[in-house]
């Protein structure tokens, strides 16, 4: 995880109306300090995590998503 993605768990963990589930990052390293700083769950990849929420935060505009292009400033996961 990078500096965006450790801001972003950070002020959601400290949310009073959220809880944050976990991390993921390809990084597991940065995943596993971020998750261990935040006393949350690391996890391999994003999908393991996408079962347990209601929402999510991707904090990388310039990645591809599922092979959907966040970086278009499409909505993921494309609706009906």
């Amino acid at each position: 995880m990078g500096y965006l993605g450790r801001f972003q768990a950070e002020k959601n963990a400290a949310l009073a109306e959220t809880e944050l589930v976990g991390v993921a990052d390809l990084n597991r390293d940065q995943a596993r300090k971020v998750a261990h700083a935040l006393h949350i769950r690391d996890f391999d990849a994003y999908r393991e995590l996408l079962p347990r929420v209601a929402a999510v935060w991707y904090a990388n505009c310039i990645a591809k998503v599922a092979g959907y292009p966040v970086a278009e400033g499409k909505a993921w996961p494309p609706g009906p």
